[in-house]
């Protein structure tokens, strides 16, 4: 069985149509080995995205649901005839769906998950109807509080960006950030154009730029200040960023800054406090959320440099 299981790997490997593939299922299913049905499937769909779908039973609930079918997991037979019609309905919708079948076979397990609900739920007693509105419920407030922390993000690093301004510096904020605006004000607008270039090695340079905001030295590549803005969820990556700067390129003038949620100032500074993160050079410090957003326009007033971050920060 495992010589037979291992050629039918080669053959679907090598396999450069759909007839050959199918041919291929067909001569397993003839063989009977338990416990290599239509789960195989997703081992296919890996190597042949665009002709074989993945399966699973919460793909094959959510089929039989949508199509009013009874198909059962386990049969290659259902199988083909599953994927015959997926493939037919993913033609029909093309421009919804996409060439991989990992698409379509994606709606299906949303639907047979009882995440994506469609028409009425007569279908659903009562039990599993109290437990969808109860799942529908979590997702949204996820959904919300994820669009909070993205909205407190982004204002986090205007002010940022405007601070940095303000004091004369050249500003630039991560590269996968410099679409985005605060109140009608767009980081492009207020942000270099291009990174400057810097004398490091490609992945140095690759972290450094994913830092939230820089402020370099007018018309020079030298960094006066980093800042690292903190979601909820995650601190020790900023925190990882802003070591690597200062290991390769900081020389000692530069402020390094993680700009947190108030309500992760314990975890900031026990993840400060580790023995590697207080070796470096330049220590990083930390400002609470609402500290930046009460101080800001202050800043901006008064503030001649980077050194008057200090009157904001804590340190460990």
């Amino acid at each position: 069985n495992k010589i037979a299981f291992g050629q039918f790997l080669e053959n679907v490997l090598k396999a450069t149509n759909e007839e050959q593939i199918i041919k291929e299922i067909i001569r397993l299913d003839d063989l009977k080995i338990k416990g290599l049905g239509p789960a195989v499937a997703s081992i296919l769909y890996f190597l042949h995205p665009t002709i074989i779908p993945p399966s699973n039973t919460a793909i094959i609930n959510g089929f039989n649901f949508l199509f009013k079918d009874k198909k059962k997991l386990g049969s290659w037979s259902e199988y083909l005839k599953i994927r015959e019609v997926l493939i037919d309905v993913n033609k029909q919708y093309k421009n919804e769906f996409s060439l991989d079948l990992g698409a379509i076979s994606g709606l299906m397990f949303e639907i047979g998950t009882q995440k994506l609900l469609l028409g009425n739920d007569e279908y659903l007693s009562e039990p599993e109807r109290k437990k969808l509105e109860a799942l529908i419920e979590k997702r949204h407030n996820k959904i919300k509080e994820d669009r909070q922390e993205e909205n407190l993000h982004t204002e986090m690093q205007y002010h940022l960006i405007k601070i940095g301004t303000a004091f004369g510096y050249d500003v630039i904020c991560a590269q996968n950030d410099q679409s985005r605006s605060f109140n009608g004000a767009s980081f492009s607008f207020h942000c270099l154009p291009n990174f400057p270039t810097m004398n490091s090695d490609k992945d140095t340079i690759n972290t450094i730029k994913m830092i939230d905001v820089l402020w370099f030295q007018k018309s020079t590549n030298n960094i006066i200040g980093a800042f690292e803005v903190e979601k909820s969820t995650s601190i020790y990556s900023g925190i990882l960023r802003l070591t690597d700067l200062a290991y390769s390129i900081a020389d000692g003038d530069e402020v390094l800054y993680i700009i947190i949620p108030d309500s992760r100032e314990k975890d900031v500074r026990m993840q400060l406090s580790r023995p590697s993160i207080k070796s470096i050079k330049v220590p990083i410090n930390y400002i609470l959320f609402s500290d930046l957003r009460q101080n800001c326009d202050a800043l901006c007033k008064f503030g001649e440099n980077h050194h008057i971050m200090k009157k904001i920060a804590k340190s460990i």
